[in-house]
């Protein structure tokens, strides 16, 4: 597709979505929505990914440079199992917590993300804990479809139990990486692993099948993720020939046991997986876990990536009180 077909397409689909934007969210959120109103449609084909994940990250590259300067002291790259691994450790690291550490399973659809492009994900929860971030590079689709990325994640963490107490130990995911961060605590206990104290999925991809009300009702509403135009694909790529319910993939439809880490659960009233999120806190509640879902007025899919709104800013310094309570 020539550049200017590409255009052509793009300004099509934005004829598509719905231009309201609430006077209930902050100012900064009310201009973000308008900003980000144009889903680009993606094909995550093996020759065209280069490019998409190259043109994403210089998207974010100004977020991820500021994040940089006002809550990191130190990155370090690092392999655990083999692994790339980036440290994060905040500018406020309390020498308290040398034996305690989150860690964060990026998003992306299985297709795109790294450590350093989605840093304003992971540094803004290391600064307001004060505690050491391992965020995990694991192999991405369609060059390694599952069970890649859920092996990588799996192995970091097994890992890391050999360096910290459970009892000291986080997860946190967002997206993608919030299915990835189920499906590593569900592996442990499924091997007799000890599990994390605590865990954070951030609108959390638990269900890759167009199933639920959100899926249908939002559609247009929220403007960073499209199913058509850019999960439907990323979801094949990765599932491969496997049953996109199957529980490792989808772990929404995972049987869960009562000895599972307290869960908070953050989405928004125009995230396209708000039904996924709401039907996950369900099937863990009726599993008797502790489990809290946090639905934000007017937030879009994974909106907490845009750390420089209040919302957002909130649900971080949230998310910090909800780990350091518990590890």
């Amino acid at each position: 597709m020539s550049d200017n077909s590409a255009g052509q397409s793009i300004t099509q689909e934005f004829s598509k979505f719905k231009t309201y934007v609430s006077d209930t969210i902050s100012q900064q959120a009310r201009d973000y929505e308008s900003a980000l109103a144009v889903i680009i449609p993606s094909d995550p084909t093996v020759d065209d990914m280069p490019r998409v994940r190259r043109e994403t990250a210089d998207f974010y590259q100004p977020i991820v440079d500021q994040v940089k300067n006002e809550f990191t002291d130190s990155l370090e790259k690092t392999q655990i199992a083999g692994i790339p691994v980036l440290t994060i450790v905040p500018k406020n690291y309390k020498k308290a917590n040398d034996k305690k550490c989150i860690f964060y399973i990026h998003g992306g659809a299985y297709v795109l993300g790294d450590p350093e492009s989605l840093l304003m994900l992971s540094a803004p929860v290391a600064y307001h804990s004060g505690i050491k971030v391992y965020s995990i590079d694991y192999r991405l689709a369609p060059e390694h479809p599952y069970p890649a990325a859920a092996d990588d994640c799996f192995k970091v963490y097994t890992e890391l139990l050999k360096l910290y107490k459970p009892v000291n130990l986080a997860l946190y995911g967002d997206s993608a990486g919030g299915a990835l961060t189920l499906v590593t605590a569900l592996r442990a206990s499924r091997k007799g692993l000890a599990l994390p104290a605590a865990m954070v999925l951030s609108s959390p991809w638990a269900d890759i099948t167009k199933t639920g009300d959100s899926y249908y009702l939002l559609e247009g509403w929220d403007c960073l993720i499209h199913y058509e135009m850019n999960l439907r694909k990323a979801a094949e790529v990765y599932a491969g020939n496997n049953d996109g319910k199957n529980p490792d993939i989808s772990p929404l439809y995972a049987d869960y046991p009562a000895k599972f880490p307290p869960t908070l659960i953050i989405t928004g009233t125009r995230d396209l997986l708000l039904s996924s999120c709401a039907r996950l806190q369900r099937v863990m509640k009726r599993a008797g876990i502790e489990v809290h879902l946090d639905v934000w007025e007017g937030m879009w899919h994974d909106f907490i990536g845009f750390p420089f709104l209040p919302e957002s800013q909130e649900a971080m310094k949230e998310i910090a009180v909800f780990m350091t309570a518990r590890i």
